[in-house]
């Protein structure tokens, strides 16, 4: 599970996406997310948490959002509020 790329909710569930397996867990995202290394993973949106050892790029939006585009995977959407914890991480 922590080879997992991204991590998205759909409803009370979690959908894991590595490579091109994208399973589905029965627990919210809220419940895994605590057992999740802070040092890797980052919760980007309300909807999704990603791997930071994936990360291909990362791109300014628009309103202070940024754009991550994940290593052979999707490009994800850092709120205007976690962009601000990420930039913080980033210069750590």
């Amino acid at each position: 599970m922590t080879q997992s790329k991204l991590f998205t909710a759909e409803g009370n569930y979690v959908r894991l996406s590595w490579d091109k397996v994208h399973p589905l867990l029965g627990r919210p995202l809220s419940s895994l997310e605590p057992r999740l290394d802070s040092k890797r993973f980052f919760r980007a949106n309300r909807q999704q948490i990603i791997n930071l050892e994936y990360i291909e790029s990362v791109d300014l939006g628009v309103s202070g959002r940024l754009h991550v585009q994940l290593r052979g995977g999707p490009e994800v959407q850092i709120s205007r509020r976690q962009a601000r914890l990420f930039r913080l991480l980033a210069t750590i």
